[in-house]
């Protein structure tokens, strides 16, 4: 029994390794990570602590996790179960970790992780094909890539674990190890309901290129199907609520809504209306999308369709979405398409390697010269994603975390944006912006704010109020009725920001 088990041990360890040799070019590879990865922990850590995410997405899934960890799954910054919004079955895997260090800086930490991770298995797979030298000059690209850039300055969402395991799938897949493969793909399967489609897209590739069938495309196939038909059709209907059925999602119910508001909907368009669905893919937003994201890989990944077939649902669920953020690179969207972007580019670039030796440097200095004049024309735009109302004084962060830390830990507080992330770890914390925003305040869903809320701590200057003020009927009126109904007394006051009680 011992040598058994003996034996399944070095079986999995051998399945598993990323071989490291001595060359030097990986010692540099391995501390360009660190480097970079330290280097993100310091920024992030900066843009945290100055108050810089001013979006609900890390302050949902950081109360979340908070919630989860003190035994509740009801998150009160969205008014809805932590998994009624995506099938984010991988924070129960991450729930010790959040237990040791409740902060939401660990999920971005997580997020950079995976990351830089994700880096170096592209420089390892780079330099089978060409070369250690070369393939330093790709992880560095990677790390660089401006999509990947906004996606990290982004907020969070548990996609952003994936790029790593992306990377680990295709190593594993090319290398024929398929318990390293099948790990992978339960591990995506349960960082969200969509990437099921990806383990889908590598069984129906295998089933054209790998001799063992049953193991390559049986098998994922099978197990893609089941699972995506749990999470999707089953699993989220099941915590949100309702019905069981495939238009209640309602990321699928809205933002396909064009196209039968369903995923049957979407491909019976494919199928028996195939130039209505080019239409919607051919879009002028879509294209301009396309380009922005191929732009500084000079259109090589084309070359390598099979590769791009892998991320194609991803790439689909984008294009074919009528929600515009979906087709924006400032989101953490691009995060799961650019490792396959790379691997394109790089196995395009190999076969030249090869052979024409001069082409292959042409090229490979013409991509370096798109990718730097990619990189620093949008150098304005990610300063101001880093830091959307530019870096706050040092006197205006201090009054911002003094207001902060009048709030007892346990109290249940209406923020601004910008107070959400800080505010996230505790039960009832709630979004000022339900307060001013007609989508929350109009029809018998409207926002009602709980009788048991005893803090109000409000930036005047929030952008999104600003924008709504500016731009929005009735945000006064509402915000008037909101400051008079519930009689709220000033506690402390600094320029434009607020903190109130009841």
């Amino acid at each position: 029994m011992e040598n058994k088990i003996k034996a399944w041990e070095d079986y999995f360890i051998q399945t598993m390794k990323i071989k490291l040799s001595k060359d030097p070019m990986d010692v540099a590879a391995l501390a360009l990570c660190l480097f970079a990865f330290f280097c993100w922990v310091i920024l992030l850590s900066y843009k945290y602590f100055h108050f810089g995410y001013q979006d609900w997405d890390l302050a949902f899934f950081a109360q979340g996790m908070w919630n989860l960890i003190h035994g509740s799954g009801y998150v009160s910054v969205f008014d809805t179960n932590f998994f009624a919004n995506h099938a984010n079955l991988i924070a129960c895997l991450v729930i010790p970790l959040y237990k040791v260090f409740p902060h939401p800086l660990t999920l971005v930490f997580l997020k950079v992780l995976s990351y830089v991770a994700a880096a170096f298995i592209l420089y390892t797979l780079a330099k089978e094909k060409l070369g250690s030298r070369t393939a330093l000059i790709f992880l560095c690209l990677y790390l660089l890539y401006v999509p990947n850039v906004m996606g990290i300055f982004y907020e969070f969402d548990f996609e952003s674990l994936a790029p790593a395991f992306l990377m680990l799938i295709y190593y594993f897949y090319v290398k024929d190890r398929w318990v390293g493969f099948l790990i992978c793909a339960v591990i995506l399967i349960l960082i969200k309901e969509n990437l099921p489609l990806i383990i889908l897209a590598f069984s129906i590739h295998g089933l054209f290129v790998k001799k063992d069938k049953v193991r390559w495309a049986v098998i994922p196939g099978i197990l893609a199907l089941v699972s995506f038909y749990l999470l999707v059709f089953v699993f989220i209907p099941y915590v949100s609520g309702k019905p069981i059925g495939e238009e209640n999602p309602y990321y699928i119910g809205q933002n396909y809504k064009d196209l039968g508001g369903s995923i049957g909907g979407v491909f019976y368009s494919f199928i028996f209306h195939p130039i209505k669905f080019l239409r919607y893919v051919m879009t002028p937003i879509n294209l301009n999308f396309l380009l922005i994201i191929l732009a500084p890989f000079i259109c090589l990944p084309l070359a390598r369709p099979g590769i791009l077939f892998l991320i194609s649902p991803i790439l689909f669920q984008h294009l074919l979405s009528s929600f515009r953020t979906e087709q924006s690179v400032f989101y953490a969207y691009v995060l799961t398409i650019a490792p396959f972007f790379f691997l394109a580019t790089i196995e395009s670039l190999s076969s030249l390697y090869k052979r024409a030796r001069r082409t292959f440097h042409i090229i490979l200095a013409l991509l370096l010269l798109f990718n730097f004049i990619y990189f620093f024309l949008n150098l304005q735009e990610m300063g101001k994603r880093f830091m959307p109302e530019g870096v706050q004084s040092e006197e205006m962060t201090r009054d911002r975390w003094e207001l902060f830390h009048m709030i007892p830990p346990d109290a249940s507080v209406i923020a601004s944006f910008s107070f959400l992330t800080p505010l996230s770890q505790r039960k009832d914390l709630y979004a000022f912006y339900k307060i001013y925003d007609f989508r929350y305040q109009n029809g018998p869903g409207a926002f009602v704010l709980p009788v048991t809320v005893q803090y109000a701590l409000i930036d005047f200057d929030d952008p999104w109020l600003v924008h709504r003020m500016n731009g929005q009927p009735g945000v006064r009126s509402r915000l008037n009725k909101f400051f008079i109904q519930y009689k709220w007394k000033v506690i402390k006051r600094y320029g434009k920001i607020m903190l109130y009680n009841r």
